[in-house]
């Protein structure tokens, strides 16, 4: 008798689903606005930069995304998206506004937010799909531009201003956003630095007094203007040290001593070695500090016909 061996062999053909891959942020760095150049306090017009990014799509099928911007770091309020970038400037915070738009117009409704900010479904605020027919195809790569803004005229001391915002995608429309925990697919954290520059500008009102005929005790006044983003000294000296000399002819020995008075202080006389001291001043505002000076004329002499001159020096420096 013959025995059959027979064996069964069962096969099992499982399906194991294909999980997608996560749509990713590329090209998304740190940015230096106005990069060399900085943001200059006494400039009268803003200035707008471009910055690019992408996002990538690694699946075969069209995703939904939707890219988020959260507020910043220094905001006056939370969730108010009045963003400020901020530096310490000898142990006191300053803040600096900017703002980040979607267009290239300083146009508030097209301010980038973060979810919370856009639940009302606002594609002016963030970048994403709207409909099945605008998704991010398969294997593809979408570029997009944000502007980053600054408005004019914020004397604040020179230095380098930080912001950090992060950047959220999502693989979601944003119309249909409901919980934004369970899509999120990427997140880059920026930052955002603003190099504003060191204002230390003095101006006069007039460049030359012209005392025409001399008279004792004559005076003439003239106006100096500060502008300073840093904390100051202002000091001055006299080329003759406090005489007028005649400006033609060097052997002549009379001269016309005059005495100086700034910001409605006393009179006195000023050196040709060493610099007066006449103000040790901080931050000024954006207009200016104006202080009056005073030149008066002391007791003259019988003079030699002529012109008869003297130089002020005004300098302005920082302290350190």
């Amino acid at each position: 008798m013959k025995h059959v061996l027979k064996v069964t062999l069962l096969l099992l053909f499982l399906s194991i689903p294909v999980l997608g891959a996560n749509l990713v942020l590329q090209n998304v760095s740190n940015v230096t606005w106005r990069s060399g150049i900085g943001y200059d306090p006494t400039s009268a017009s803003g200035y707008t930069e471009a910055v690019n990014f992408s996002v990538n799509n690694p699946n075969a099928s069209a995703q939904h995304y939707a890219v988020l911007f959260t507020e910043g770091n220094y905001t006056t309020g939370q969730g108010d998206y009045n963003r400020r970038a901020m530096f310490i400037y000898k142990g006191t915070p300053y803040y600096l506004n900017y703002q980040l738009y979607k267009i290239n117009s300083v146009n508030t409704s097209y301010v980038l937010k973060d979810y919370s900010a856009v639940s009302t479904y606002t594609i002016n605020n963030l970048y994403g799909n709207t409909s099945n027919s605008d998704r991010i195809l398969g294997k593809t790569t979408l570029n997009f531009t944000y502007y980053v803004y600054v408005p004019p005229n914020q004397l604040v001391p020179p230095g380098a201003y930080t912001d950090t915002v992060q950047f959220r995608l999502h693989n979601k429309r944003y119309n249909t956003l409901t919980s934004v925990n369970n899509t999120l697919h990427d997140s880059r954290n920026v930052v955002i630095t603003f190099d504003v520059i060191r204002v230390l500008d003095i101006t006069a009102s007039v460049s030359a007094l012209d005392f025409q005929t001399p008279v004792t005790g004559e005076n003439l006044n003239f106006n100096i203007l500060v502008k300073s983003n840093v904390n100051y000294t202002l000091g001055v000296r006299s080329s003759n040290s406090s005489v007028l000399k005649h400006s033609t002819i060097a052997n002549v020995q009379t001269t016309i001593p005059y005495t100086y008075a700034f910001n409605n202080g006393v009179l006195q006389s000023l050196s040709n070695v060493n610099n007066i001291v006449l103000s040790n001043g901080n931050l000024t505002t954006l207009t200016g500090t104006t202080f009056p000076n005073k030149v008066q004329l002391g007791t003259i002499t019988p003079l030699v016909s002529g012109s008869y001159q003297d130089q002020l020096t005004l300098e302005l420096s920082e302290i350190p």
